[in-house]
């Protein structure tokens, strides 16, 4: 049932935008779909108050940087893991405000090189931000910190 939930997300033609609350939809089946996967393994915390999963933003910008903290960061570690999603508006200096979303994992990390290998090869990350530019420019970026664990 969550498979067929994430696939008729995913496939939902919306046009240009989609709501942070279908975005975050969309991510909860395909993280159930993971914590089947690697059962007791995996903790999933989604922080996000209700009065903004109405924000509008384009369509297929989590999910992709959800399954990478699960795919690459998750998966490889013996003991799991934890992914937690949070969302908040922040003011601007010039009395504007911006969305900031924050995916994060306490997953293996990776070394520069490779997360440079990864984002020059990788697919999921490209269009997530291929997406952000042609809609906002560059008031929009994705920013990724990660430092190598010891544990696998």
């Amino acid at each position: 049932m969550r498979l067929t939930a994430l696939l008729r997300g995913v496939l939902r033609s919306e046009g240009e935008f989609t709501t942070l609350g279908r975005e975050l939809d969309i991510v909860e089946s395909y993280l159930d779909i993971e914590r089947a996967r690697f059962e007791h393994r995996l903790h999933v915390t989604i922080d996000v108050p209700a009065r903004l999963r109405s924000i509008r933003l384009p369509p297929l910008v989590l999910q992709p940087l959800v399954e990478n903290a699960v795919k690459h960061g998750i998966a490889h570690k013996q003991l799991g893991g934890d992914v937690v999603i949070r969302a908040r508006v922040e003011r601007l200096k010039d009395e504007g405000r911006q969305l900031l979303i924050t995916i994060e994992d306490t997953g293996a990390g990776a070394t520069p090189q490779a997360l440079q290998r990864g984002r020059s090869a990788g697919v999921g990350l490209r269009n997530v931000e291929r997406r952000l530019e042609c809609q906002y420019g560059t008031a929009a970026s994705v920013s990724i910190r990660t430092t190598p664990a010891r544990e696998p």
